[in-house]
C-alpha cells in the first residue's frame, strides 16, 4: 500500500482545518484514536484510511462529511475490548472466531452513545447492511437505548451504509483476503463490493465513476502527491 503512519496522521490534521473541527473535538478524536494506536497499529492505520475515504465519499455524495469522517475515525473503538492474538489473526480465522470479533460493534456503541450518540448509531451499523452475515443482530439492537431521537436515528442510518462501504472496501485493498490469501487489487473490488451491497449497487456504481473507488487508494485519500513532493525535496 506505501501509505505511511505519518502521511496519515499529517492528512487527519488537514482535514481537522478543511472541515473547520473545534478544538474539543479535535481533542475527542485524537484520544480516541490514540487509545487504537495503543491497542493495534493495524487497526489504527485502518481507522484513519477509513475516516479519510468517507469523508471523501460524503463529498462526492453531497452529503455532509463531517459525521462520517469523525464516525469513520473511531468505528473499530469497540476493538479495544477484543483479544489482541484474535485481532491480528489472519491464518484459520473460523466461526467462533468471528463470533467474538463481532461484539466490537456492540462495545464500541456503549463507549460512544454518551460521548457521541450520533456517532454511536451509526459506528453500531457499519456492518449491519452487508449481504452476508450481517451484525449486530435485530435484538442487540431493539434491546439498545438510543440517546437521539428517531429522526436522527434514520439520518445516522444512511450515513451508516456509506461508512460500512468505505470500511469493506479499505480492507479488501489492504488486507489479505481470506478466501483469495491475498490483497484484491483496487480494480477488481467493484464485483465484490457490488456482491456484498447488492441492494445498494447503484450507490456503489456511483463511487466508482466518480473515481472514489476502483483506483489509486492513496490518490483518493489526498496523500500520493505529497509524498512524491517530498521525495523530490529529499
Amino acid at each position: 500500500m506505501g501509505i505511511s503512519k505519518q502521511a496519515l496522521e499529517k492528512r487527519i490534521e488537514e482535514s481537522y482545518i478543511e472541515l473547520r473541527v473545534s478544538e474539543k473535538n479535535q481533542e475527542k478524536l485524537n484520544t480516541f484514536l490514540k487509545i487504537i494506536e495503543l491497542k493495534d497499529i493495524p487497526t489504527y492505520t485502518h481507522s484513519m484510511r477509513v475516516g479519510i475515504l468517507a469523508l471523501e465519499i460524503g463529498k462526492a455524495l453531497e452529503k455532509n462529511p463531517k459525521p462520517l469522517f469523525f464516525s469513520g475515525l473511531i468505528h473499530d473503538i469497540g476493538k479495544i475490548g477484543i483479544d489482541n492474538d484474535l485481532l491480528n489473526k489472519t491464518d484459520n480465522f473460523n466461526h467462533k472466531d468471528m463470533e467474538q470479533m463481532k461484539a466490537h460493534v456492540m462495545i464500541g456503541y456503549r463507549i460512544l452513545k454518551k460521548i457521541n450518540p450520533f456517532s454511536a448509531e451509526i459506528v453500531i451499523l457499519h456492518h449491519y447492511y452487508k449481504q452476508k452475515d450481517p451484525y449486530p443482530s435485530w435484538e442487540e439492537l431493539a434491546s439498545r437505548q438510543p440517546h437521539i431521537p428517531l429522526s436522527a436515528i434514520q439520518k445516522a442510518s444512511s450515513y451508516a451504509l456509506l461508512l460500512a462501504i468505505a470500511d469493506v472496501y479499505d480492507a479488501y485493498v489492504t488486507r489479505k483476503n481470506i478466501q483469495l490469501q491475498r490483497i484484491i487489487r483496487p480494480e477488481e473490488t467493484r464485483k465484490y463490493m457490488i456482491a456484498d451491497y447488492p441492494n445498494n449497487s447503484d450507490i456503489i456504481d456511483q463511487l466508482y465513476d466518480k473515481g472514489l473507488l476502483g483506483t489509486d487508494y492513496a490518490r483518493v485519500l489526498g496523500i500520493e502527491k505529497k509524498q512524491k513532493k517530498n521525495k523530490k525535496i529529499k
